[in-house]
């Protein structure tokens, strides 16, 4: 699942929409991570250049927490969500 600011998507309509991505160059930092038993929550902050569905990334850094579940496969990502939204 990941929910943006324009709207709440499962985990087809999140792939869909990480498709539109094209990325340039990025940087990940200000990381925060809490374990609690299998599950993980890491919040960061995401700067990027480049282009969702043809229109410019913000240049501004967007806040991100992401939730990982320690499964039998491996660590899996179960939820996503960014406090700005790439355009529409």
């Amino acid at each position: 699942m990941a929910v943006t600011p324009h709207g709440r998507f499962d985990r087809s309509g999140a792939l869909q929409r990480f498709q539109q991505l094209q990325l340039d160059d990025y940087s990940l930092g200000d990381f925060e991570v809490e374990l609690n038993g299998n599950t993980l929550v890491v919040t960061y902050a995401w700067s990027a250049h480049g282009n969702f569905a043809g229109h410019p990334l913000t240049s501004q850094p967007v806040r991100m927490m992401s939730v990982w579940q320690q499964q039998k496969a491996g660590w899996m990502m179960i939820a996503h969500a960014a406090s700005e939204g790439v355009p529409e």
